[in-house]
């Protein structure tokens, strides 16, 4: 097992090594002080996973890229656009009973409107969602973590709610 001193000791010899890999990862925009923070944390959390069929360098050295690359990731779902088309294909038909058309039709209204004026992030896991995915899925499609990924899905769903429940 790892010990947090030994991590320590490793960034201390190490650091520019690490910052250069993080760099040569990390798309323009990104600082890679960031994703090095982020990895030490992570190693910090799995040290107890380290098996030492590699050296403890190596195995950092991949928390690292993996780090760089998942940060790369993120900035590209902060760009995501979403058709208000495409949102309504995942939607049901707001008038299954003559009666109740009218109601259906201003709640799917509120609902298109609420889901539009989402973060591109929280929308994106709502989409994954309404289409089908489970969550392990829609957090490896994001590549982010699937705790991320329950958050996201929480705080979208809050949000619509709030939203129609201020229009009604």
């Amino acid at each position: 097992m790892v010990t947090s001193a030994a991590i320590a000791e490793l960034l201390t010899v190490k650091r520019s090594t690490f910052l250069g890999l993080a760099k040569r990862y990390a798309p323009a925009g990104i600082d890679p002080e960031d994703c090095l923070q982020d990895a030490a944390v992570l190693a910090l959390r799995f040290a107890g996973d380290f098996e030492g069929r590699a050296a403890l360098s190596t195995w950092f050295g991949s928390i690292v890229r993996n780090c760089a690359l998942m940060q790369g990731r993120r900035v590209r779902v902060a760009n995501v656009v979403v058709d208000v088309d495409d949102l309504l294909d995942f939607l049901p038909d707001p008038r299954p009973l003559a009666e109740s058309a009218y109601l259906a039709g201003l709640n799917h209204d509120r609902l298109v409107r609420a889901i539009t004026q989402l973060s591109p992030r929280l929308r994106e896991t709502l989409l994954n969602r309404m289409a089908g995915l489970s969550l392990q899925e829609t957090a490896d499609r994001m590549g982010i973590p699937l705790g991320t990924a329950k958050a996201r899905l929480s705080r979208a769903r809050n949000k619509i709610r709030e939203r129609i429940g201020a229009a009604a």
